[in-house]
C-alpha cells in the first residue's frame, strides 16, 4: 500500500516538473522575440546609447580618478614647499649665528683684514686729454694753519703711493714726470707744498714721483747739485721722462699751470707774491722749472760750482740759450706763486757771484763764455 502511493507521488512530481519546465521554455522564447522586435524597431539608437552611458561613466570614473591624483600632488608640493622653507629658515640662523660669532672674534683684533671686493675687470683705456677736466683754476693758498703729514694723506686718499708715486686710474699720463726738491732742514715748508702739490698733481693727471734731495751736513748749500743729485736718483727707480725742479718754499696758486714738459724748457713760476706778482726780469729763470730728459741731457744738467745762495739759476737759462733754445712761460695769471716766508739758512750764504750796491738791492752778475749779464731789483 505505501509501495503504491510512493510511486503515485513520484509520478505526480515528474509530471509537475516537467509542466513547469515547459512553462519556463515558452516564457523564453517570448522575450527573443520580443528583444528581436525591439532592435528592429529602434536600430542601433539603443546600442550607441548604452555604448555613450558607458563612455560617460568611463570619463568620470577617469576624472575622478585624475581630480584624486592632482590632490595628491598638491598635498605633496605643499609639504616640500614647507619643508624648503624650514630648510631655508634653518639656513639663516645658521648664518645669523655665524655673523654674530664673526663679529665677536673680530672685536677683539680690529686690525684683521677685511673681505676685498673683487678687482674690476681690465678695461682698454686712452691717453690723458691735453687739458685736465677736473682742473679748478685759481686756488687759496695759506700758510697761518699747520699742515701736518697725516692731513696730506687724508687729503690726498687711497691713490698716492708709498715715496710720493701717483699715477691716474681712468687714463694713461702723457708724461713720465719726476719731481726734485733740492733740500735741507725746512721741515715745514715741507708739509705745506706736500699738502698743496699732491691734489694739483693728482687733478692734472700726472704719472708723477716727488724726490726730496737732502744735503746733509751743515756745509754750504749748493741747489744744483742737489738737482743733478735727484735727476740721477730718480731714473734710478722709474723711466722718468720729464723733471721739474722746484724750491720747497713755492706753491702755486692756480692748478692749470701744468707741471709737466713742454717743446722749450718751461719756466713755472714767473709771478711770485715776492715781486708783487711780476717778473723781475726777463732772463729770470728761479723757483720752479721743468724740463725734459733729452733737453736735460743737452744742456749738460745744472752747474755743480754754485755753492751758497743764487746765481746758478742764471747760469741755467744761459745754458739753455747757448744751446739754441728758447724759455716758454705761462702768463702771469696762471704762473702765479705764494713763497713760505722764512729767514735765509745760516749756511746758505750769497753765492760770491752776487754782491749788493749802494742801495741794498742785490745785484746779481752771471758769466759763461762769451755771454755775460748783469740785473737788479
Amino acid at each position: 500500500m505505501l509501495w503504491r502511493l510512493f510511486k503515485i507521488l513520484s509520478l505526480f512530481a515528474f509530471i509537475s516538473t516537467a509542466c513547469f519546465a515547459l512553462f519556463l521554455y515558452k516564457k523564453s522564447s517570448n522575450l527573443n522575440v520580443l528583444t528581436n522586435q525591439l532592435f528592429k524597431a529602434h536600430g542601433n539608437n539603443s546600442s550607441s546609447r548604452l555604448l555613450e552611458g558607458q563612455e560617460t561613466r568611463v570619463r568620470e570614473f577617469q576624472s575622478n580618478d585624475s581630480k584624486k591624483i592632482e590632490a595628491s600632488m598638491v598635498i605633496e608640493a605643499s609639504k616640500e614647499s614647507e619643508a624648503s622653507m624650514e630648510i631655508n629658515a634653518a639656513k639663516e640662523n645658521e648664518a645669523s649665528i655665524g655673523n654674530e660669532v664673526s663679529v665677536k672674534s673680530e672685536a677683539p683684533n680690529a686690525v684683521q683684514e677685511k673681505t676685498q671686493t673683487p678687482a674690476p675687470e681690465n678695461k682698454t683705456i686712452g691717453l690723458c686729454p691735453d687739458t685736465p677736466p677736473n682742473l679748478v683754476g685759481a686756488l687759496r693758498v695759506e700758510f697761518d694753519n699747520e699742515r701736518t703729514l697725516e692731513q696730506m694723506r687724508e687729503d690726498a686718499g687711497s691713490g698716492l703711493q708709498m715715496g710720493g708715486r701717483f699715477m691716474p686710474l681712468d687714463c694713461i699720463a702723457q708724461q713720465k714726470v719726476a719731481i726734485i726738491i733740492p733740500f735741507r732742514n725746512l721741515h715745514d715748508h715741507l708739509k705745506y707744498w706736500l699738502y698743496y702739490l699732491h691734489p694739483i698733481l693728482m687733478r692734472q693727471q700726472v704719472d708723477y714721483g716727488v724726490y726730496v734731495i737732502n744735503q746733509d751736513g751743515e756745509g754750504v748749500f749748493n741747489r744744483a747739485k742737489l738737482m743733478n743729485a735727484g735727476y740721477v736718483e730718480a731714473l734710478k727707480e722709474y723711466d722718468y721722462d720729464c723733471f721739474v725742479f722746484s724750491d720747497v718754499d713755492l706753491v702755486p696758486m692756480d692748478d692749470r699751470n701744468l707741471y709737466r714738459c713742454f717743446d722749450s724748457p718751461r719756466h713755472l713760476a714767473v709771478a711770485m707774491d715776492k715781486f708783487n706778482f711780476i717778473l723781475p726780469y726777463i732772463t729770470f729763470f728761479g723757483g720752479v722749472h721743468s724740463l725734459s730728459k733729452e733737453k736735460f741731457l743737452r744742456i749738460n744738467g745744472f752747474p755743480n760750482t754754485y755753492w751758497g745762495w743764487g746765481a746758478e739759476d742764471d747760469d741755467i737759462y744761459n745754458r739753455i740759450l747757448f744751446r739754441g733754445m728758447k724759455i716758454s712761460r705761462p702768463n702771469l695769471i696762471i704762473g702765479r706763486y705764494k713763497m713760505i716766508k722764512h729767514l735765509r739758512d745760516l749756511h746758505n750764504e750769497p753765492n760770491q757771484r752776487n754782491c749788493t750796491t749802494p742801495n741794498g738791492k742785490w745785484k746779481k752778475t752771471v758769466s759763461i763764455p762769451s755771454i755775460t749779464q748783469s740785473r737788479r731789483w
